[in-house]
């Protein structure tokens, strides 16, 4: 098996495993159908062809019918390494089905060890001193959420669109704001209040997207509420569930409502306490800096990347 995408060469004949993320049935200029997939292990795709897809359904009906009709099919495939447009594709002469193997092993997801981020997270519930917040913070990540949670990605696109990327990007900015408890004086930034509100200002979107076999997509409850609303109501439902006072959970539902910053990205309300407006900044941060990581990735020879829209549609300046 090739070990990665990235070392194939045309002209090469290849095996492959991976994780098939996208089926498209469709017909070419001469009126032929073929089967256009995209074949996923990790953060690496690549696109395979089927031609005559009719000849397939012939001679193996079986595996036309499943890759038609189920979802998340791990494969092993033989093929030859094609080029079309400029990007390496593979030309599928067989196929087979690992019904053992598990999809989520070969989904994109976090390059930083689960079970540490976990523990690290853990860490920051243990850390919160009032015992009403803390027992409501507890409360918010119980059960079946708390492992949803874990999983669940950031974004669609943009940043930390993979398995475990909301983990990681709450905890780069809970590491963040705990630098800025260690510059500014203990009066001026309620602690529990910050780290908390970093804690559950994305947790809506738990219910926002939902991971459909490596394809992200926005849930129906995503696009009619958006997870500034879900995750709000998520936690005063909890306080209230818990016997919480609910001016215990109204600090940290003004941090979900107000992290977008302003109402024109989606903010329910503005800031209006130093905590949520922290949060803000702070998320804004470790979204374009993990965007401006994966344009180094995508740019690797280049001076200049085309306009960014998360950076005001600018072009960036890579070659430093």
């Amino acid at each position: 098996m090739t070990s990665d995408f990235s070392d194939l060469e045309k002209g090469q004949r290849a095996t492959l495993e991976a994780l098939v993320t996208g089926v498209n049935e469709r017909v070419d200029r001469n009126g032929n159908t073929y089967i256009d997939l995209t074949l996923t292990r990790g953060e690496e795709s690549l696109s395979g062809k089927i031609w005559n897809s009719a000849r397939w359904a012939a001679v193996f009906p079986q595996v036309y019918k499943l890759l038609l009709e189920k979802k998340g099919l791990v494969v092993s495939t033989d093929g030859t390494v094609d080029e079309f447009n400029g990007n390496l594709q593979l030309r599928i002469d067989r196929m087979d089905i690992m019904a053992d193997a598990d999809y989520r092993d070969y989904l994109p997801r976090s390059p930083l060890n689960r079970e540490e981020m976990i523990k690290e997270f853990d860490e920051l519930l243990l850390h919160i001193k009032d015992g009403e917040t803390g027992k409501l913070l507890r409360a918010v990540f119980d059960g079946e959420v708390r492992e949803l949670f874990f999983d669940a990605p950031a974004a669609k696109t943009y940043h930390h669109n993979y398995l475990s990327g909301l983990l990681e990007h709450t905890l780069f900015i809970a590491r963040l704001g705990g630098k800025l408890l260690e510059v500014y004086p203990p009066h001026l930034i309620n602690a529990d209040i910050l780290i908390g509100g970093i804690l559950v200002h994305d947790i809506g979107k738990i219910w926002e997207y939902e991971n459909q076999m490596g394809s992200i997509d926005v849930t129906d409850q995503g696009k009619l509420k958006g997870h500034i609303i879900i995750g709000s109501e998520y936690v005063g439902r909890k306080a209230e569930e818990a016997g919480i006072d609910p001016s215990v959970a109204l600090p940290l539902q003004h941090i979900i409502l107000s992290h977008h910053g302003t109402r024109e990205f989606g903010a329910a309300v503005l800031p209006m306490t130093i905590e949520a407006y922290l949060v803000h900044l702070l998320d804004n941060i470790d979204a374009k800096m993990k965007r401006y990581s994966d344009l180094l990735k995508e740019f690797p020879e280049a001076r200049w990347t085309g306009r960014q829209r998360m950076f005001n549609d600018v072009e960036i300046f890579l070659d430093q």
